[in-house]
């Protein structure tokens, strides 16, 4: 969706890299600057009580990251100390900074997991396909939400699908 539709290669892979560095001002407001203010995307659900009320009092439902059924899905990749083996050490030495490096993978990963949220919108509300599996196979509710909107109050950001785990250096959680 995002370079086909609105931004160029060129503009894609600086709005990736914004993302990757933690630059999300920079990354939403190149969103914003070609995203459409009209852009609708949406949301199909069941139609319970939850889902009518979100039609009379506008809310996003989102989900933990880490609670997907795929454990790759939003997947965190930290190499966080891999420079700082020294040459020379002894191997008890090296065990206990694989064992920390370790350690710290797994604490970011389970903030990362923890902390976001993550929300699955369509840019079609015709899918055959969605309605018979979100939308309680065609009995349910397709509500459409303005992105630009979505962008500005809520940070929410189209998903980047990739076939490598991308890293970043630096990263700052705590």
């Amino acid at each position: 969706m995002l370079h086909n539709d609105y931004l160029n290669i060129e503009q894609f892979k600086i709005y990736k890299e914004c993302i990757y560095d933690g630059n999300i001002e920079k990354a939403k407001n190149m969103l914003l600057e070609t995203i459409p203010r009209d852009q609708v995307i949406y949301k199909y659900c069941r139609g319970l009580n939850r889902d009518w009320n979100r039609i009379i009092k506008p809310e996003l439902s989102l989900s933990q990251a880490g609670g997907f059924n795929d454990p790759y899905d939003c997947a965190f990749l930290c190499n966080c100390h891999s420079n700082e083996i020294y040459n020379g050490e002894n191997e008890y030495n090296l065990a206990v900074e694989k064992e920390i490096e370790q350690y710290e993978q797994d604490k970011k990963s389970y903030i990362m997991q923890n902390t976001v949220y993550v929300g699955c919108f369509s840019e079609r509300n015709d899918s055959l396909l969605m309605w018979s599996h979100y939308g309680d196979e065609h009995r349910g509710l397709c509500i459409g939400y303005n992105l630009h909107d979505l962008i500005k109050k809520y940070n929410c950001f189209p998903v980047i699908y990739s076939d490598e785990m991308p890293q970043r250096k630096n990263l700052q959680l705590d």
